[in-house]
């Protein structure tokens, strides 16, 4: 089995949700070597307890970063 490209994540940011179980987060995944592209990621992040219960990846990504701006401008 092969192993995974070594990422470095970075601007990682924390939304929370009404659902304290529940936060959106958003950062940016930085490829290192060849692979050195820069995207961004958004993802909804469920817990239980400690855990991470789920972890699901958003896509149409600009789409979603508008939701996820506008939801945290109302929770202000």
């Amino acid at each position: 089995a092969g192993l995974e490209p070594a990422i470095i994540v970075e601007n990682l940011a924390f939304y929370p949700t009404l659902d304290r179980q529940t936060v959106l987060v958003q950062y940016d995944v930085v490829g290192l070597g060849a692979d050195a592209e820069r995207r961004r990621v958004a993802a909804i992040i469920e817990m239980r307890g400690d855990q991470i219960a789920s972890f699901t990846q958003l896509n149409a990504m600009q789409e979603n970063l508008q939701v996820v701006k506008k939801a945290a401008d109302e929770l202000r």
